[in-house]
């Protein structure tokens, strides 16, 4: 469980960029694009481009791949839609959570006005 939340840390804060996700949007329209083009199309230098590259790489997100002296990078699909599936029932499970202690709070003043009234 440790690894799937340390997995979803690093999914989330990926996510946490404006950078990083308009650079999934163009990852997302292309095949594999490399850092040169990537920060022309963000609007960013290009080192930083490699930082934001590196976060999403760690993350899962990113696949690269070495031609020549070029590095390309691609949208990782795969672990992008399994990172979120995995965030959609932690959310789920959070919100059944929370509905159930609810439910649950509501019924207690019930049984005690049950008990107070000899029922």
């Amino acid at each position: 469980m440790k690894a799937d939340l340390a997995a979803m840390r690093a999914y989330t804060r990926a996510l946490a960029s404006r950078t990083r996700l308009m650079t999934l949007d163009e990852l997302a329209s292309a095949d594999e694009l490399d850092v040169s083009e990537l920060s022309r199309r963000v609007g960013v230098s290009q080192p930083l481009m490699s930082w934001h590259l590196r976060r999403l790489r760690r993350a899962g997100l990113v696949r690269a791949r070495r031609q020549g002296r070029r590095m390309l990078y691609a949208l990782d699909r795969p672990t992008l839609s399994a990172r979120h599936a995995a965030l959609s029932n932690l959310i789920d499970d959070l919100t059944a959570s929370e509905t159930r202690r609810s439910e649950a709070e509501a019924v207690e003043p019930a049984r005690a006005l049950a008990k107070a009234v000899g029922g």
